[in-house]
């Protein structure tokens, strides 16, 4: 899985993908645990991705280059 490799950007992220690394370790024998968990950190990548691309856009709007 890509998450080993992925560094988000948002501090935010990052302590919540930490937090999500800790409960897993915590519930390692429980598989139905860490599927939820790693679907948790594959959505909050993907949030981020989105939150980031719209901040993109609107840097663009605000220079007039859309």
């Amino acid at each position: 899985m890509t998450t080993q490799n992925y560094e988000p950007k948002l501090q935010m992220v990052k302590e919540r993908l930490t937090k999500i690394d800790e409960i897993m370790e915590k519930f390692k024998d429980l598989p139905d645990v860490q599927e939820k968990l790693r679907g948790a950190k594959v959505a909050l990548q993907k949030s981020e991705e989105e939150i980031m691309h719209y901040y993109d856009i609107k840097d663009l709007s605000k220079h007039g280059l859309n």
